[in-house]
C-alpha cells in the first residue's frame, strides 16, 4: 500500500529540498507548504488521472472515461 498522497508530495518536495537544508527540517518544511496550498483552497492532482479517477468522473457524468481524460487535460492546460 502506497503512502498517502499528501504524505508523497510532501516526500517529493522534502527529497528536492534536502541538498539546500539540515536533515530533517526538509520534511517539516514541505508539509509546511503543503498546508499553505491547503489553506488557498488549492489542491495537488496528478498529471495523469489514475484508473480509479476516470472511472468516478465517468460514473459521476456519465461518460466514457476517455471523454473523461480528455476533459481532464483541458482542465489543466486551462489552470496554466
Amino acid at each position: 500500500m502506497s503512502a498517502p498522497p499528501k504524505q508523497e508530495f510532501a516526500q517529493a518536495i522534502a527529497g528536492h529540498l534536502a541538498g539546500d537544508e539540515e536533515p530533517g527540517y526538509a520534511m517539516d518544511d514541505a508539509l509546511e507548504m503543503l498546508s499553505a496550498v491547503d489553506m488557498a483552497g488549492l489542491v495537488l492532482a496528478p498529471r495523469e488521472p489514475t484508473r480509479e479517477m476516470l472511472s468516478a468522473g465517468a460514473s459521476a457524468a456519465g461518460l466514457a472515461p476517455p471523454a473523461v481524460h480528455r476533459m481532464w487535460r483541458a482542465m489543466l492546460a486551462a489552470a496554466h
